[in-house]
């Protein structure tokens, strides 16, 4: 396989170094029926999971945006997976908040960072539910992607709502990220690279199976030296339900894992 420099970039557009790695653009699809029928329950069920994650600098008014899917919910809250370098509170940040904006535009000005970790680049957030409101849970995988299988990639690129683009796993590598600090995203274990087309702001999208569940987060993008997309980058289930372990430790709350 012929081998293209790239360079790593955490998808919420911070600057990386340059690596390396192997690529392949070739993608396959299900069959016209399948992906039609995939397509349809994404459209009708996941989409309903879906969420804008806002941070607020309210000193300097500046926001930040990310996307996250939820995977579990109480009584009385939903909870959302998303990436930790889109909810950080960076050094000299002290009055920040989140947002968390549904499918249908609804805002949730209550969310709140349960838990984070630089070292997956993961981040819980959750927010209170509203009585006219009924949003959708979409369940972990149990197992980690394959090499090939095909997914499906659901995020918020530059703060539009749902984007899905599709795609295979093309390989698990270590990536270096550069220009982004260690307090952000800090991950050192190998993580699925795919070919789902991905822009700024799809930090913390969800990568769905073919059975509608959560396979891993999407954390970074690769691109060319002439800045076109190569590939992107997202942490494996397996590594998330080990994330989601500790943070129902830490917080001493319930997340269905």
């Amino acid at each position: 396989m012929k081998k293209r420099k790239i360079v790593a970039f955490l998808a919420a557009g911070i600057c990386g170094v340059s690596a390396l790695v192997g690529f392949s653009g070739c993608t396959s699809f299900l069959n016209p029926a399948d992906y039609e029928q995939w397509s349809t329950n994404i459209a009708s069920k996941t989409m309903l999971s879906a969420v804008l994650v806002e941070k607020i600098n309210y000193a300097t008014g500046e926001k930040g945006m990310g996307s996250g899917m939820i995977f579990y919910e109480s009584d009385t809250h939903y909870y959302v997976l998303t990436n930790n370098h889109v909810v950080h509170k960076s050094v000299g940040e002290v009055s920040v908040g989140y947002e968390a904006i549904d499918c249908y535009d609804n805002a949730y000005l209550s969310a709140k960072v349960e838990y984070a970790a630089a070292d997956y680049d993961l981040a819980v957030v959750s927010f209170q539910k509203k009585g006219d409101v009924d949003l959708e849970v979409t369940g972990l995988a149990w197992k980690n992607a394959t090499t090939l299988q095909q997914i499906a990639l659901i995020s918020n690129p530059k703060g539009r709502h749902n984007a899905t683009t599709f795609g295979r796993v093309s390989r698990y590598d270590r990536i270096e990220l550069g220009n982004s600090s260690a307090a952000e995203s800090n991950v050192t274990f190998s993580v699925i690279a795919h070919d789902c087309f991905s822009l700024e702001g799809s930090s913390g999208g969800a990568i769905i199976n073919e059975s509608l569940e959560i396979v891993a987060v999407h954390y970074a993008c690769g691109y060319a030296e002439d800045g076109s997309f190569v590939e992107g980058y997202a942490v494996p289930v397996e590594k998330v339900r080990e994330f989601l372990v500790t943070a129902e430790t830490v917080t001493g709350k319930e997340l269905g894992v």
